[in-house]
């Protein structure tokens, strides 16, 4: 498995417990901020969605790198 891949399903993970965690593991700090909001003022509804907007993140920060 690629190590790109591995770091994008560790990062959704961690969001699915705290919403923006997985942003703020590839460094995108806003986001981070917006998710945990919304998750703290969705009652952890936005968990799942934060989640998945980690692999959309992963693959923005991937595309940058090159």
């Amino acid at each position: 498995m690629e190590k790109t891949m591995v770091k994008t399903i560790l990062g959704s993970i961690c969001s699915l417990f705290i919403p923006g965690l997985g942003q703020l593991f590839f460094g995108e700090i806003l986001w981070a901020m917006f998710w945990l909001a919304l998750g703290l003022l969705s009652c952890g509804a936005a968990n799942i969605l934060s989640a998945v907007h980690v692999f959309f993140v992963a693959d923005s920060v991937k595309t940058r790198s090159r």
